[in-house]
């Protein structure tokens, strides 16, 4: 794939999570803590650490398209540990774990990638790490929400 072409999807993938992550923000998500893992901050409520999360994504980008592979490393590694925290850990819904776990794959990939210096490698586990915020959002607001409303 031709590097403008790789760029222009994880612009848009970003645009996506965006929406994304803002939307399920607005919809409450988090009321429930399931499976604890550390506590990041006793201060930090959901909306706020996702947000965090979305910084640091934002970085990645940043990362990518200035080939800046320090950056993109340490970035992923940083999502790696805010998505083991306790905050993260919003439900023990089998299929929540699953995208969890899929996101953290992802995220070893990336730092793989990134130490390799593989931009190719590094923006194909961006757009995969995007999708995957897409479809657990999506999963947290049309089934956990819905569930909670019954």
């Amino acid at each position: 794939m031709k590097r403008p072409t790789i760029l222009s999807l994880t612009l848009i993938a970003v645009i996506v999570v965006i929406a994304g992550l803002n939307s399920g923000a607005r919809n409450g998500i988090g009321n429930e803590q399931a499976a604890k893992g550390p506590k990041i901050s006793d201060k930090l409520g959901l909306q706020e650490f996702m947000h965090r999360k979305l910084d640091l994504s934002q970085d990645v980008l940043e990362g990518l398209v200035t080939e800046n592979f320090e950056k993109i490393q340490k970035n992923a590694a940083a999502m790696l540990v805010l998505s083991k925290a306790e905050e993260w850990q919003v439900s023990n819904d089998m299929l929540y774990r699953q995208h969890s776990s899929e996101f953290q794959r992802v995220l070893k990939q990336m730092e793989k990638s990134a130490k390799d210096k593989s931009i190719d490698g590094s923006s194909l586990a961006f757009v995969q790490m995007t999708m995957n915020c897409i479809e657990c959002h999506r999963f947290v607001r049309d089934k956990m929400i819905a569930d909670r409303k019954q």
